[in-house]
């Protein structure tokens, strides 16, 4: 038997083995629902703003009352994290307030978010007018319990 030969056996065996074992592989149990990959894809860019506080809200809540669950804290890291859960739940309530009142406005869709002294509130473009940011950016500062940035933007 001459070399030609031999590799060429020796190539379509290893192609015919490896054929032979893709085909006999289970099927991966990981399978996408188009619905999934359309449902993902129709979330607004508010939706998906919504979706990333919430979660980090839910995060620092759950670190603070592991703090607060803990024997090993001291008591001045209980109350430091009592009240950071206090000033969590209040951020959340002025933002509900902020987008209901901005939905009796006539704005149907907006974000608010509110870190520390920071008030950010992101419109759609359609209501992209400079009076509409300036009157926010009043109404806020006077609803406000406490001197606030605030920040308005459009998307």
């Amino acid at each position: 038997m001459n070399k030609q030969a031999f590799t060429f056996l020796t190539l379509f065996t290893l192609v015919l083995l490896l054929g032979v074992y893709y085909v006999t592989l289970p099927a991966d149990s990981v399978e996408f629902q188009m619905d999934d990959l359309i449902a993902s894809a129709e979330k607004s860019v508010f939706e998906q703003y919504e979706d990333v506080k919430q979660q980090l809200t839910e995060e620092l809540k759950s670190k603070n009352e592991q703090v607060i669950s803990s024997s090993s804290t001291s008591s001045e890291e209980k109350l430091e994290a009592l009240e950071n859960n206090a000033a969590l739940d209040a951020a959340v309530q002025f933002e509900a307030f902020v987008q209901q009142m901005l939905k009796e406005k006539g704005i149907e869709t907006s974000f608010v978010e509110k870190n520390d002294d920071i008030v950010r509130i992101v419109l759609p473009k359609t209501e992209n007018e400079q009076f509409t940011a300036l009157q926010l950016m009043r109404w806020v500062d006077e609803i406000s319990d406490e001197h606030v940035l605030v920040e308005v933007s459009f998307e």
